[in-house]
């Protein structure tokens, strides 16, 4: 197999994130649009290219922003797939990519969305829960957007934005949260309930549209309108944070009264991992969650937090392409899949 160089992974993943734990990632999103433009799904092709060369020129004239902007339809179909696994894109993006843009800083932990649902998305992502700094990065760099560009803004209602929810702030943050505690103690279910009862968001693992099928969940805030950004992203670190401590709770629970238990789960994810020659995205997924488990309460201690991290995008489908060099059907890439795993994680070797 290959070798993965760090530059293959997006800055947020490979910075050296310390004893983060619960917490994986957090995600700023800014959704603005031009104000004699219609919205890019009302808009015709010149009106959409006059949107994207309006950035384009942004980022010529602002060159220490790093921002390098690729058009879509430039990018093959793995490409694509890249930019959705890693959070920046749309699947809608991947399969219809016309008129649509990109421009990220090197690391990607910065980057503008251009014409998908709004003209322009400011985004930023952040290794653990980093919802103030990255909301410092994001306000700087709409402040410099405002100040050269016309935006839509309503006296009343603030921003305004295709879709009527994101109307006000514009804003959307996200928290992804790795919860297997938890869910091995029967008490995300209740956790959950509480989120949605407080009027926040709880997506799976590639965010909206997704179906909650792992221990990865993403929080955010849900409506914009109303809130100033500061106070939606206090409202959403006190929850992440009631979230944590319960997760923390549910393991040392775990540690104290059921560690046979915990053992058995660590344990008979290692041996699946080991010895299996096929393996599905889901399955994976939810192996590694339990892999990391073991590592962060100390049941196992061989394997680093970071191939873990690495392995959360490496499992999937355009990752796992991208890194063999070559497209394969679904039956070749869970064969991959099972080999990447086991060699990253030197499983069948002593330690």
């Amino acid at each position: 197999m290959n070798r993965i160089s760090k530059s293959f992974f997006p800055q947020w993943l490979t910075k050296d994130q310390g004893d983060y734990g619960t917490v994986i990632s957090t995600r700023i999103r800014l959704a603005r649009n031009f104000q004699d433009l219609c919205f890019p799904q009302a808009a015709g092709p010149k009106e959409q290219e006059k949107a994207l060369q309006r950035i384009e020129a942004f980022t010529r004239q602002n060159v220490q922003l790093r921002l390098k902007l690729q058009r879509l339809q430039d990018q093959d179909e793995t490409q694509r797939g890249l930019l959705f696994e890693r959070g920046l894109i749309s699947m809608a993006s991947v399969q219809e990519p016309d008129k649509i843009a990109l421009a990220c800083t090197p690391g990607q932990n910065i980057s503008l969305l251009i014409n998908e649902e709004d003209h322009l998305r400011i985004q930023v992502m952040q290794e653990g829960e980093g919802l103030t700094t990255a909301l410092e990065t994001a306000q700087d760099l709409d402040d410099s957007l405002g100040s050269k560009l016309s935006l839509a803004c309503h006296r009343q209602f603030g921003f305004l934005t295709a879709c009527p929810t994101n109307v006000g702030t514009g804003l959307r943050a996200s928290v992804m949260l790795h919860l297997p505690a938890l869910a091995l103690t029967r008490g995300i279910v209740q956790m959950l309930k509480a989120v949605l009862h407080i009027g926040l968001a709880v997506r799976g693992f590639y965010g909206e549209e997704t179906e909650l099928r792992s221990v990865f969940f993403q929080i955010s805030n849900h409506m914009t309108l109303g809130r100033t950004e500061e106070e939606i992203i206090k409202h959403l670190a006190g929850v992440v944070r009631q979230v944590v401590e319960r997760e923390e709770e549910a393991r040392r629970i775990l540690l104290k009264e059921k560690r046979q238990l915990l053992e058995d789960k660590v344990g008979r994810a290692l041996g699946i991992l080991t010895g299996c020659r096929m393996l599905g995205l889901e399955e994976a997924l939810d192996l590694l969650s339990a892999v990391r488990l073991g590592m962060e309460t100390g049941v196992i201690e061989r394997i680093k937090k970071p191939v873990l991290n690495e392995m959360l995008l490496l499992v999937q489908p355009a990752h796992l392409q991208a890194f063999a060099g070559k497209s394969m059907k679904a039956e070749e890439q869970m064969a991959w899949r099972a080999e990447l795993i086991r060699k990253r994680l030197k499983l069948g070797k002593k330690s």
